[in-house]
């Protein structure tokens, strides 16, 4: 049989190649028009032998023979049409398999992008109700700070109002109690002035009774003497109650007056 042959030609030879490429490049049209059938008819040629026909068409010389029933490869003639399996169709239904797939991962990537979205709206959700919240918090931070500073300000204000109540009801307590103590100050010593008014009323008269009985000129003098100790006693008893007298005054007057008193003393 290969004695008998010839060789194909160059252009046979690059025939099958030139149709497997067209089949390539057409790979839309093929997934989109669904083939009548998935095998080819191929004639043998001089110079053909099944390994040259599988190695063509890229099978198994097994698959090959035994797709057209051949038990013995020596028997074959030229003429002898062989069916071939289509490798347009094996391209197609592996490209519909891959567009399949393509397909499912397409919809899985959409649903998770779905999901996505769905979780970004979501998220941008919570950050608006965050951000809201933050700026309500914020605000009742501020009011908080102001408060705080007018709290405090106001407990300055009550402790300089409470010392300074402290330091008035001090004062106003030693100045009443100075006036106590000043009013006793000058009852004592009217109490002294009239007993000794009494006590010089009773020297008195009784220096004139014992002047009228005894004119004797030491117990004149003895008396002017003791009426001269007297006199400066009750003088000197007098100026004091005179100041005590005046700074009871002096208390009695209200607070602003004693000070401008004061001021020009």
């Amino acid at each position: 049989m290969r004695a008998s042959t010839a060789r194909p030609s160059r252009a046979r030879r690059l025939a099958l190649p030139a149709v497997a490429l067209a089949v390539l490049l057409q790979v839309p049209t093929a997934l989109a028009v669904e083939p009548t059938e998935d095998v080819l008819q191929y004639e043998l040629r001089p110079g053909d032998d099944p390994s040259r026909v599988a190695r063509m068409f890229r099978i198994p010389v097994e698959e090959l023979l035994a797709r057209n029933g051949i038990r013995d490869a020596s028997r074959l003639r030229v003429g002898t049409v062989l069916t071939i399996p289509d490798p347009r169709a094996t391209v197609v239904r592996e490209l519909r398999a891959e567009q399949a797939q393509l397909t499912k991962t397409v919809d899985e990537l959409r649903a998770t992008l779905d999901e996505q979205r769905a979780r970004i709206a979501s998220l941008e959700g919570e950050l608006e109700r965050a951000i809201a919240h933050r700026e309500a918090l914020e605000g009742q931070l501020t009011m908080y700070r102001v408060t705080k500073l007018v709290a405090g300000i106001a407990l300055l204000l009550c402790l300089a109002l409470a010392g300074a109540l402290v330091l008035v009801l001090a004062r106003m307590r030693d100045e009443q109690r100075r006036r106590l103590m000043t009013v006793k100050h000058t009852e004592a010593l009217r109490a002294a002035v009239e007993r000794y008014r009494n006590l010089g009323a009773q020297l008195e008269l009784k220096y004139h009774n014992l002047y009228r009985q005894t004119p004797d000129v030491s117990i004149e003098t003895a008396a002017k003497a003791l009426r001269s100790a007297y006199d400066e006693e009750r003088a000197a008893l007098e100026a004091k109650i005179a100041d005590s007298e005046a700074a009871l005054a002096e208390l009695d007057k209200p607070a602003s007056g004693r000070r401008r008193h004061h001021k020009a003393a």
